[in-house]
């Protein structure tokens, strides 16, 4: 499995997004590749790869247990934040609204256009339990709950299809993929490999369970991203009004 590494600067306190890493003449804007590059490529000869630090492994996809698809590579990010998101008290600046929720399902990962760019998300339908936070975006947030509570919550990353990914590059007249060896594949290959987005940020919410979450102000298009990924989701301990965050381990109390 090819693993690559991305540098990533965010602006902002929570909608965080995956910027083009390649420049249009097909040269890289600075060393943003792992020095070993995993890659199953039919053609590592191409001009392409030459231009790539690349060691061929002609190894298969791996599964993710979690998403249930054949993992062709990583893209492994790095962030630059304008806060420490291990600071709890930091989640909640500018408005971050804190609502305890249950999943219902997990959407398909897909590219999201906003001012920050575009870059591959991953939608979940929720079930609101409790809007916690007294802001103005959470008063918000309760208007346009349905009558069921369902809502929509999104995680910047998640898994692509090889496809999807070169057809995003070439709309765009970007060499990404091409950098990468996709092209290399088969038809079938491409639908059937995915290229999974990740970093320190990136958590995956299991259907069925509960957490708290610190979501963001929404995007223009209405969007509500978690903000700072797993470092704003909490599970449950024993106790129903303690809460544990997934990547610090810090506990969040809820008062009675």
């Amino acid at each position: 499995m090819m693993i690559i590494s991305l540098c990533i600067v965010i602006i902002g306190v929570g909608v965080y997004f995956f910027s083009d890493y390649i420049n249009n003449d097909g040269t890289s804007s600075s060393s943003m590749f792992a020095d070993n590059i995993e890659v199953k490529s039919k053609d590592l000869e191409s001009e392409y790869n030459k231009n790539l630090d690349i060691t061929s492994k002609d190894v298969d996809g791996e599964y993710n247990d979690n998403l249930g698809k054949k993992i062709y590579c990583e893209v492994n990010t790095q962030f630059s934040l304008m806060y420490d998101p291990s600071v709890t008290e930091n989640l909640l600046r500018d408005n971050g609204v804190v609502v305890k929720l249950k999943v219902l399902s997990v959407g398909r990962t897909r590219y999201l256009l906003n001012d920050d760019g575009d870059f591959p998300a991953t939608p979940y339908t929720v079930e609101i339990l409790d809007v916690i936070s007294d802001n103005d975006n959470a008063q918000e947030i309760n208007k346009s709950l349905k009558k069921d509570n369902q809502f929509t919550v999104y995680f910047a990353g998640g898994a692509v299809s090889a496809k999807e990914m070169i057809d995003h590059c070439n709309e765009r007249g970007r060499y990404t993929a091409t950098k990468m060896g996709l092209n290399n594949l088969s038809l079938e290959e491409q639908k059937e490999y995915y290229v999974l987005y990740k970093g320190e940020l990136y958590y995956e919410l299991t259907p069925g369970e509960e957490y708290l979450v610190v979501l963001g102000q929404p995007t223009r298009a209405g969007e509500y991203f978690v903000k700072f990924g797993g470092y704003s989701v909490f599970e449950r301990k024993g106790d129903q009004l303690s809460y544990k965050n997934v990547i610090t381990e810090k506990t969040l109390e809820l008062k009675d």
